[in-house]
């Protein structure tokens, strides 16, 4: 594991925890990731040039922020 892995994991964790600014500081880490698997999501279907891969990573960005319960153990279960 890496030592980006293990620091995604550690703020997901952390996170669930409720500690103050983990959330933040996890979008700062995984954001080029999110556009690279928005990327790749959008190569795989019809691109209708309305949405690009900075929007999808702002909706699930959007949609995290709202989440009031989880209970995610680290890096692959956030990403899934």
């Amino acid at each position: 594991m890496s030592d980006s892995d293990s620091e995604v994991t550690r703020l997901v964790q952390a996170w669930s925890q409720g500690e103050d600014g983990a959330f933040d500081r996890l979008m700062e880490l995984v954001y080029h990731e999110l556009k690279a698997m928005a990327r790749h999501q959008l190569e795989l279907g019809a691109r209708d040039g309305i949405v690009d891969t900075t929007v999808l990573v702002h909706e699930a960005y959007l949609r995290l922020a709202g989440v009031d319960e989880w209970d995610w153990r680290g890096k692959a279960q956030f990403f899934g």
